[in-house]
């Protein structure tokens, strides 16, 4: 009966053994996914900011605590006493919080990015229907036309 209780317990220690063991080596493989993403997100944003927003500050707020520095293209975080953290750096669950914000600043970003695709869109379709419109018109029907044509009128160089 005592050899049971001792076969038991080992065993009960190896089962815990695995599944720490196993957590662990999962919380691995979930670092180095969330690792990827951050840095897929570090060469987004600069793009993103420079073309699309015209941002031009050096710092931009990404979520509540996390912040994306656009010169050396990272994310921090500052801490209670002023320091700043790489959120690479960070392990645990500020590291988890810092990675949700970015997440939740990348849903942001692709529905931003979308919308103003859109919009862009309609512009450039607009922009060709209209340029369409002044080459059939009679004014550049003949090539004198055109010339003045691609001239800037004097009303739009006064405003």
């Amino acid at each position: 009966m005592l050899l049971n209780l001792f076969k038991a317990k080992k065993q009960e220690e190896s089962t815990l053994e695995n599944e720490i063991n196993s957590f662990f080596q999962d919380e691995k493989e979930r670092r180095q996914k969330a690792e990827s993403f951050v840095r897929m997100m570090l060469g987004l944003i600069p793009y993103a900011a420079q073309e699309v927003w015209g941002y031009k500050e050096d710092r931009m707020i990404i979520g509540e605590t996390v912040l994306f520095e656009m010169s050396s293209q990272h994310f921090f975080v500052k801490s209670t006493d002023g320091v700043e953290l790489a959120v690479l750096d960070l392990r645990g669950q500020p590291f988890w919080q810092s990675v949700q914000e970015v997440m939740n600043f990348a849903h942001d970003l692709l529905e931003d990015i979308q919308q103003r695709e859109v919009g862009r869109n309609q512009l450039i379709s607009s922009m060709d229907q209209l340029t369409q419109r002044i080459k059939d018109s009679s004014i550049a029907a003949n090539k004198k036309g055109l010339a003045i044509a691609q001239q800037v009128p004097q009303f739009a160089k006064n405003n």
